[in-house]
């Protein structure tokens, strides 16, 4: 069975993705928190940080899911 260049590059490209969406959520969340810290209004609200944290539970499996899908592909691809 041979893998096709172009899905490994779809998978991968989606995982990188996800590494940069996943980045800027915690960026952002960061900065707030930093912001109160600092005695500073925040920015976001709760409701605003428990959706950015869902944001990144749902990333996480997303990226969790394909990334062991791409492992299964390229270890048959190597076998073959």
């Amino acid at each position: 069975m041979s893998i096709s260049t172009s899905r490994i590059e779809t998978e991968a490209e989606f995982l990188a993705r996800c590494g940069a969406a996943t980045t800027a959520i915690a960026l952002i969340i960061n900065d707030d928190l930093t912001r109160d810290a600092l005695g500073e209004e925040r920015r976001l609200d709760d409701f605003k940080v428990g959706g950015l944290m869902d944001a990144l539970a749902i990333i996480g499996e997303a990226s969790s899911g394909r990334g062991e899908r791409l492992e299964e592909l390229l270890s048959t691809e190597v076998k073959s």
